[in-house]
């Protein structure tokens, strides 16, 4: 190498070794800036996606409280079925026992007025 304000020459070896460098170089400029795009592109996606994980996992766990919940109210109302279900049958309310003894103390009163009328 010379001084600065030498020219520096080439032969012509020399110099397509120098445009095939720069050939090479220019090329992997453009293949940078490609993968920098993509690596960009890369990051939003994985960003989307860790976002869209949280989403489901939030919903997983709504569904899950959800499930809870109507298994604990299946529970209940089957328990309750299988109760009404199970109740003798022989055994009635209090409703028809009141009308059945209003109608046992009609019928003596009337027996006893008409005894009493005889």
């Amino acid at each position: 190498m010379g001084t600065p304000g030498e020219a520096q020459c080439y032969d012509v070896v020399g110099f397509k070794e120098l445009l095939k460098l720069d050939s090479q170089f220019s090329s992997a400029e453009q293949m940078n800036d490609l993968l920098s795009q993509k690596t960009a592109e890369q990051d939003n996606i994985i960003q989307y996606q860790q976002e869209e994980i949280k989403i489901r996992a939030n919903t997983a766990l709504i569904l899950q409280t959800e499930n809870t919940r109507l298994f604990e109210q299946w529970k209940d109302e089957n328990k309750k079925r299988l109760e009404a279900e199970n109740r003798p049958s022989w055994t009635p309310s209090w409703i028809p026992w009141a009308v059945a003894g209003a109608a046992v103390v009609a019928a003596g009163v009337l027996g006893g007025v008409l005894v009493l009328q005889k």
